[in-house]
């Protein structure tokens, strides 16, 4: 009987990188170590670190091959990219050099086994010119191992090098650490991978979607080995060319299609409808999870273009679905599909709880956002306005009046009344008011000046400006003399600066204070909250904050 082999390799293999510059994602690893190679200034140890598949033992090994190689010739230094052909090459590819020894840390834990290492690395290279180890999951090792290599790693032998590969980092002690040169490896972009699968589907002599590329880069996460194995399972499922189709079946996706009419239906309310699809889906060996996870993703692409105003990306079913939505539906749909993850972890069965996340969907769509209710039977032109400045009729009026005295009184800013040659010093001082001289304490940077005239100040009469009596503590000893120095200074006329005999006097702070107390209390009567209150019954106003538009 003949034993027969199947010639069959998985791509990971097959188009594992040969020289550093094969690796993908990773480019400033690969100058790094490139420079030091070139500039003869390599480290004892090297720690590369990073998630699943991104390149790490196949950089520790090729770093090794590269050290070794001898060159086509047989005389050549250490190199970047391997020439595959001379013997040190060839032993490391074939894993029989008596130079690379590789451990896999997850099975050989023990202090035992690091020892044995150890005493390896008192023999000579025997082919190449370094004598290389190889530390695979180094975060396995036990506390004891990892005290026996602290002294090896700090003072090795000029011909040992030690390559430590390792996917939890916080796992290896800051001492190990402390003695070896770092290394992140990144998690390669959807768009790279998506470029590398495309190369490696021409390679094999198939042809494939984008779309379908795509998908298996995005459900890679990152890794590079993950993408290629998918990509495996999808040439062994595509009959021809690789098709979207293909690899959502192969993923257990959800249709995008049929995602999207889904969301189409919840956010139109439409329960029966929605459902329908669901359990068309679910009939279809769909995980619930995997739907979930489409879900987010649609919203997030609908959010992301909704926000950019770039539609480029998007299919025309949700382009159509789009124009119907608004950032806060989009996010409040973001917030109940990730609570509904949760509860489909805890609840006994996932179709029921996905079926209860699908109605609640469906109910909340009709509830209109807090600004239309806030809008709602106002007058056009003062819909917005009303909104950002939510202050009661009679309010309104009010200051709208005041302005316009202020205005007749005081038209001109605060630079203009403090440096227009028009009128006399005298003049202008008698125009200040506390508003504008606190404006101009900020404006010469005078920020604990200006707090303590917001605070402690109750008010300009001509030229004096009287400071609370109750409020002598709060400033600091000479703040009258000082502030009359000052303003004096600014204004280029005397000014007196006293304190008032009348304690009841406010301050510009308590001014504001009572004035939004009063707001407050005439906006909780207004017919606008009287709709919110309606509308959201536990809803309390506890403060109006005023937006001026440019």
């Amino acid at each position: 009987m003949t034993d027969t082999y199947t010639s069959f390799r998985p791509s990971a293999l097959k188009y594992r990188p040969q020289k550093l510059d094969d690796i993908i994602g990773q480019e400033v690893l690969v100058k790094a170590l490139t420079n030091s190679i070139q500039n003869d200034r390599l480290a004892p140890a090297y720690v590369f670190t990073g998630v699943r598949g991104v390149g790490k033992t196949s950089t520790a090994r090729l770093l090794a091959r590269g050290l070794n190689c001898l060159g086509k010739d047989g005389a050549s230094g250490p190199t970047g990219s391997p020439c595959g052909v001379c013997r040190p090459c060839l032993d490391i590819i074939q894993e029989k050099s008596l130079d690379v020894l590789e451990v896999d840390a997850a099975s050989q834990t023990g202090v035992d086994d690091v020892r044995q290492l150890i005493e390896n690395v008192s023999y000579k290279p025997v082919h190449g010119r370094y004598k290389i180890y190889i530390i695979d999951e180094v975060h396995m090792l036990s506390k004891s191992a990892f005290n026996a290599l602290l002294k090896t790693l700090e003072e090795p032998p000029a011909y040992a090098k030690f390559f430590l590969a390792t996917t939890e980092i916080d796992k290896v002690p800051v001492t190990i650490l402390s003695r070896s040169q770092r290394f992140d490896l990144k998690r390669v972009s959807v768009r790279r991978l998506q470029e590398y699968l495309g190369q490696i589907v021409e390679a094999e002599g198939r042809v494939a979607e984008a779309e379908g590329l795509r998908l298996i880069a995005e459900a890679a996460e990152g890794s590079v080995r993950d993408g290629l194995s998918i990509l495996d399972q999808v040439f062994n499922i595509a009959e021809g060319d690789i098709t979207r189709s293909d690899v959502e079946k192969m993923l257990g996706y959800a249709r995008q299609q049929d995602v999207i009419d889904l969301m189409t239906g919840a956010f139109a309310g439409d329960i029966q409808g929605s459902l329908d699809i669901f359990h068309k889906l679910y009939n279809e060996g769909i995980s619930i999870l995997m739907l979930t996870n489409r879900m987010l993703h649609c919203i997030h692409r609908l959010s992301t273009a909704k926000a950019m105003q770039a539609e480029g990306g998007l299919l025309e079913t949700e382009k159509k679905l789009l124009e119907k939505l608004s950032i806060p539906s989009l996010t409040r749909a973001w917030q109940l599909i990730l609570k509904g993850i949760e509860e489909i972890r805890l609840s006994p069965n996932e179709a029921d709880a996905m079926e209860m996340i699908l109605i609640r969907f469906c109910y909340i769509s009709h509830l209109p956002d807090l600004i239309d209710i806030a809008t709602q039977g106002l007058d056009s032109a003062q819909k917005k306005k009303s909104f950002d400045h939510p202050v009661a009729a009679s309010e309104s009026n009010n200051l709208q009046e005041n302005k316009s005295r202020a205005t007749e009184k005081y038209p001109r800013d605060v630079s203009q009344t403090l440096n227009s040659g028009e009128a006399s010093k005298e003049n202008r001082v008698s125009e200040i008011t506390m508003e504008q001289l606190v404006q101009h304490a900020h404006e010469n940077n005078e920020v604990i000046l200006a707090t303590h005239l917001e605070c402690s100040v109750a008010f300009i009469e001509g030229k004096n400006l009287f400071l609370k009596l109750k409020k002598v503590q709060s400033v600091p000893q000479g703040f009258e003399r000082d502030l009359q120095k000052k303003m004096t200074a600014w204004f280029g006329a005397p000014w007196v600066v006293e304190w008032a005999a009348d304690d009841k006097a406010l301050s510009l702070q308590e001014s504001k204070e009572q004035a939004q107390k009063k707001r407050l209390k005439d906006y909780q009567k207004s017919d606008t909250f009287v709709k919110i209150k309606a509308a959201f019954p536990e809803a309390r106003l506890t403060k109006i904050s005023e937006r001026i538009d440019p």
